[in-house]
């Protein structure tokens, strides 16, 4: 059973998974040998997902989704 909870719970590895694939795709395209295009994206893709977590772990309470099968995990978040 997929719900909007579920959805929820998995936004930051998704976020984390898309962001990967472009940076690869991007990093194709890039000539220069010090890669600062790629170095960019990677660091803010790390800072978006740090900061999904953040707003999870702020809210106080713990998210289960997936009929309760699937919940962030405390050390990923701190």
């Amino acid at each position: 059973m997929i719900d909007s909870t579920s959805w929820t719970t998995v936004y930051p590895e998704i976020a984390l998974l898309v962001m990967a694939c472009v940076i690869a795709l991007v990093d194709l395209l890039v000539t220069s040998p010090k890669r600062t295009v790629t170095y960019v994206l990677t660091l803010v893709s790390l800072g978006g997902v740090a900061l999904l977590n953040a707003f999870y772990a702020d809210a106080g309470h713990t998210l289960y989704g997936f009929g309760r099968s699937w919940s962030p995990t405390p050390w990923a978040i701190g």
